[in-house]
């Protein structure tokens, strides 16, 4: 009965997500039903060799990785100064308060803190700091990442804070500090030589999935980032809504070199994440 019920379960799960996969790889070759489109391999030799795809790709992981490595650090130490000082009750409405936050308002306010005009470029001008808008560093609708990087890292930082404030909790953080302590060791040394190992093996999985999901983020991007290069979701809408018909398969072979890419990686951390288990058992 449990086979079955599991069975059901991956049905639901992994119907639609084929459906979509075989679709999208489908159109990737032309067979749209629309005359004007050749059909065959040249699309995904047109997307391989468009110097601006493997811009993006870069672009999009970079930006991935330094934004859950910023909320990855961030949470760790927030959840940390919490935990140590006790203040759980008083700090848990306003984490799980911000993680209601959704993309386009995360967005907008990016866009109103961190732009040449914005308030933070306003406030150095009144201290003297800058002489002018122009300044300051053109963070949003530029070629820099940083304010994709800041604002996918402040979004996500709640999550990871509450998520290591409870894994802090699971795993006795204190009563395995002050076992450390007994044995001369620093909080420095514990982290060093085995809490930061244990911390990266729990949390791996999660950053994993954040780091495809950023990836693969269009809001923030959209109205933050820069003409070159471009967030993949970005990208890809591009060539859809391009008035060229024959840009559609090539935003097609993109999604699914994405998909590839991102199954690739999950499937990886789950074998390894397996294999940990069964090493420990």
């Amino acid at each position: 009965m449990k086979r079955r019920s599991h069975f059901f379960l991956y049905s639901i799960v992994l119907f639609p997500v084929v459906l979509a996969f075989y679709f999208a790889a489908r159109y990737s070759f032309g067979f749209l039903n629309i005359p004007s489109i050749q059909q065959g391999g040249q699309h995904w030799k047109a997307v391989l060799q468009d110097g601006s795809f493997w811009a993006s790709l870069g672009f999009s992981a970079g930006v991935a990785i330094a934004s859950v490595g910023m909320a990855v650090l961030l949470g760790a130490i927030f959840a940390f100064i919490s935990y140590r000082g006790r203040s759980n009750e008083k700090l848990a409405f306003v984490w799980y308060s911000a993680m209601i936050f959704p993309p386009v308002v995360a967005a907008w306010l990016g866009f109103q803190w961190l732009g040449q005009s914005g308030w933070i470029s306003r406030f150095l001008f009144q201290w003297g700091l800058i002489q002018g808008p122009a300044d300051f560093p053109a963070w949003v609708l530029g070629n820099s990442p940083w304010a994709l990087i800041l604002i996918h890292g402040c979004l996500i930082t709640p999550f990871f804070t509450l998520y290591f404030f409870d894994l802090y909790r699971s795993l006795q953080l204190n009563e395995l500090l002050q076992m450390s302590q007994n044995f001369g060791m620093s909080v420095a040394q514990f982290f060093r030589y085995g809490g930061l190992q244990l911390l990266g093996r729990k949390t791996l999985p999660l950053m994993v999935l954040y780091t495809i999901l950023i990836m693969g983020s269009y809001e923030i991007p959209l109205i933050v980032g820069g003409v070159y290069p471009k967030m993949l979701s970005v990208y890809i809408v591009d060539k859809l809504q391009k008035f060229d018909l024959a840009n559609i398969p090539q935003a097609y072979v993109v999604t699914v070199i994405y998909f590839l890419v991102a199954a690739t990686i999950i499937l990886i951390v789950t074998r390894w994440v397996r294999q940990f288990k069964m090493q420990r058992l």
